[in-house]
């Protein structure tokens, strides 16, 4: 359905504002948590705050996706703002760490809808030739966020209270609501039966989604306790007999028959990679810009949003490119600048500058704004329309697992590497019982060397060495996540030929 173009000023700018509140509550939170839990206390649940949001946002992904095809995309786009609207209340009236985590999550269960939801909504009030270019502005939205978040984290902390961080979300949700209402009308599905709603595979997708990423989490953290592989055998258990499930029923949560047709599986595969490759520079990077060369916060902050300021160049280019130069040729144009971006990585001496790391960031972004936009395009524009939302929230999903599985292996494998450098230089510290006192203490502390205060503290050889031993096993996550970035090269390769445009009308005549 098409509305009218004054109706959908209103719904676009009433999900972008949805949007950027939830993108920006996930930037926002690490700027006031010093200060929660100087409030509320529990330290060691200071990680769950974060997790709780990103595992609930990932398991309601494909329910959404599902059930706004089933009852209607309109109905869950307000379901999504309801959610994350309640969420935000309780985040703001939390009294215990375990409470905000628990309202952190409910949270999340909104956030999450509110991002697949966004796209979904999108798809069908624009053309195949039209959805490039809000798939650019959404894309400004996420960049937006991650530049204003730190800096209105502060502001409220220091001259309101940190729960105003989450009781902002209220007046301007309401607003959203009030102009999507009005102006969004989307007909209604058309079924011939009453739709069933397949609730053991939900049940088994929230089992297997929570146990897995939890446990790649921990592992990726360093953590391999038995209740983590517990954990992971359980969660990859239930992933399995999700999949056996969903080839069974009737009416599937995610479209796995779907993974047949090369024209969905490449751009989710490629959107799996893409992920992977997001969320490693956004973790690694930092700890080569402050760790290695030694730059304050505020600078490897800086350095690192040159990855958001690519991806919304990158992912607007694409939007307007599109229609000209096709799906094919403008995903491998993205995966051959990924490719280039790590290469020049990797390629960095440890006494590089921040100017180059931010050059190379650039790159990145430009590459994955490209790649991530004409994957999702291509699947939204050769999805069934009643299969529209499912196959959205697909792309989306995996790109979430990529960037958890990418993180979990590739961050075992840096801090393996990381012990091995610092375990091979031993013998140099071994000459007084000082110096291997502070050498046993380092191995024990490794991020001591991110604290300006505590590597100074360091002899200045084994503070030294410490830079080197991290430098090295970034570089070597470096080289990977280049072999990331040329398998998405060459997944690009098989990405359809054809523009939206293209697609759209040689649908047209065959639907005739």
């Amino acid at each position: 359905m098409r509305q009218a173009t004054p109706r959908r000023a209103f719904v676009v700018i009433g999900i972008l504002l949805t949007t950027f509140l939830a993108a920006l509550d996930g930037t926002i939170v690490g700027t006031i948590m010093p200060t929660v839990i100087a409030d509320v206390g529990g330290l060691d649940l200071y990680p769950w705050v974060a997790t709780a949001f990103m595992l609930a946002s990932t398991v309601v992904t494909p329910l959404y996706g599902k059930l706004s095809d089933l009852f209607g995309h309109r109905r869950f786009i307000f379901v999504a703002i309801a959610v994350f609207l309640a969420g935000s209340a309780l985040c703001g009236a939390a009294r215990t760490m375990p409470e905000l985590v628990a309202a952190r999550a409910f949270q999340g269960a909104g956030a999450g809808g509110l991002f697949v939801m966004s796209f979904i909504v999108f798809g069908q009030i624009f053309s195949p030739e039209e959805r490039g270019r809000m798939q650019g502005l959404l894309s400004s939205v996420w960049g937006l966020s991650s530049v204003v978040g730190p800096a209105v984290g502060g502001f409220l902390v220091q001259w309101a209270s940190w729960r105003w961080a989450f009781y902002l979300n209220l007046p301007f949700g309401l607003l959203a609501v009030a102009m999507i209402a009005r102006t969004l009308h989307l007909p209604a599905p058309e079924h011939p039966v009453r739709p069933k709603i397949d609730w053991l595979g939900a049940f088994l997708f929230a089992v297997g989604a929570i146990g897995t990423l939890f446990a790649l989490l921990k592992l990726g953290e360093g953590h391999p306790s038995p209740s983590v592989w517990l954990s992971l055998v359980l969660g990859l258990a239930a992933t399995v007999t999700f999949v056996y499930h969903q080839l069974r029923t009737p009416e599937p949560l995610m479209p796995v028959r779907l993974f047949a047709r090369s024209i969905f599986r490449v751009p989710v595969l490629m959107g799996l990679l893409a992920g992977a490759s997001l969320f490693s520079a956004s973790s690694f990077l930092p700890l080569f810009v402050q760790g290695v060369l030694g730059a304050n916060p505020t600078v490897t902050g800086t350095v690192l949003t040159m990855i958001s300021f690519g991806w919304v160049a990158g992912s607007t280019l694409s939007g307007h490119l599109l229609n000209r130069f096709g799906f094919r040729r403008l995903a491998m144009s993205g995966a051959a600048l990924m490719t280039l971006g790590f290469l020049l990585l990797a390629l960095e001496p440890a006494h590089t500058t921040v100017f180059a790391i931010g050059r190379d960031n650039i790159i990145l972004g430009l590459g994955m704004g490209c790649v991530v936009t004409s994957t999702l395009i291509a699947v939204q524009t050769f999805a069934e329309p009643r299969m529209l939302g499912a196959a959205t929230s697909s792309v989306q999903l995996f790109r979430t697992i990529g960037g958890t599985l990418g993180l979990s292996m590739l961050g075992g494998i840096q801090l393996g590497a990381f012990a091995r450098a610092l375990f091979t230089q031993a013998e140099k510290f071994s000459a007084t019982p000082a110096l291997q006192a502070a050498y046993e203490h380092a191995r024990a502390h490794p991020h001591a060397v991110l604290d300006p205060a505590s590597r100074a503290a360091l002899p200045p050889a084994l503070g030294e060495a410490m830079q080197q031993a991290l430098g090295s096993s970034l570089h070597a996550v470096f080289w990977l996540m280049l072999g990331l970035a040329v398998l998405n090269l060459i997944l690009s390769a098989f990405m359809p030929t054809n523009t939206p445009r293209e697609a759209h009308e040689a649908a047209a005549v065959a639907a005739r």
